[in-house]
């Protein structure tokens, strides 16, 4: 991916504004797909992050501007069994972290990256969503005040989570890179689905995991609006009312064969 950074950007470190960046994402777009731009995206964002660290920029000139997305927006829940599929092909410990904590919590991915120690109380069994992880990497205010909220947590999550946060102080994260720093959605997207085409088993998108939690619990859609921090159950049912219209229609049709067999009255 390097190398076709390199061949593809004509621009060297040092001299890249985000008008360069603009440019060679115009020239990427030419030629390539959107899934595979975003990904060197990052991989140049993530890159100029280090020179600014190291002094060799001022600034990251990728900040303000915005790769092609990937996808649509459609709801994509996935059945309790793909989930687990997808969990046993996580190549590392940490990932299967993180994608047990998105299925089980619905959170919004900046939400999770937000995370420090401190919001964590294992003797409560609670994790509290109070702040997000903003454009830039800067962490700032939740959405809303619904989104500000807390969730209680099962044992095995808990666990894991316990095992994260040891040696940690409480404003430190509780996900973060090999660096200590944020985690980005991108790159967390890119080994999902590399561990997912490695094993052979469909992607899931990073969203649909609050999708899929929001639509495989067996929970009153009251407890799963709360759980998504969304103002009430009608943004959760809108939200997902194509996924819950098929859902009727499968209560409708399971009801109908528990009651077929039953004879009809005499007149």
């Amino acid at each position: 991916m390097t190398n076709r950074i390199r061949k593809t950007l004509n621009v060297k470190l040092v001299d890249l504004t985000a008008k360069a960046v603009d440019g060679w994402l115009m020239r990427m777009s030419e030629n390539y797909r959107p899934a595979t731009i975003q990904s060197s995206f990052v991989v140049l964002k993530l890159s100029c992050t280090d020179a600014v660290t190291h002094g060799i920029l001022l600034s990251n000139p990728c900040d303000g501007v915005r790769a092609p997305k990937v996808g649509g927006s459609r709801v994509r829940p996935r059945s309790g069994e793909d989930a687990k599929k997808f969990m046993a092909a996580q190549s590392t410990s940490e990932d299967l972290v993180i994608l047990r904590f998105l299925l089980e919590t619905g959170a919004l991915f900046q939400e999770m990256a937000g995370l420090m120690v401190k919001d964590l109380d294992l003797h409560a069994g609670t994790i509290i969503f109070r702040r997000a992880l903003k454009r830039g990497m800067v962490f700032g205010p939740m959405k809303n005040e619904w989104s500000r909220r807390t969730l209680f947590l099962g044992q095995t999550i808990l666990g894991e989570l316990s095992v994260l946060c040891e040696g940690k102080k409480p404003d430190d994260l509780i996900f973060q890179s090999a660096r200590g720093r944020p985690l980005y959605n991108e790159l967390i997207h890119v080994r999902f689905k590399k561990a997912a085409h490695e094993a052979g088993v469909p992607d899931i998108r990073i969203h649909d995991l609050r999708h899929t939690h929001a639509l495989r619990i067996d929970t009153p859609i009251v407890a799963v609006s709360k759980r998504l921090g969304h103002k009430n159950p009608t943004t959760t049912m809108n939200l997902h009312a194509h996924v819950l219209k098929d859902m009727e229609m499968n209560v409708a049709r399971s009801v109908d064969e528990l009651f077929a067999a039953v004879p009809r009255a005499e007149n």
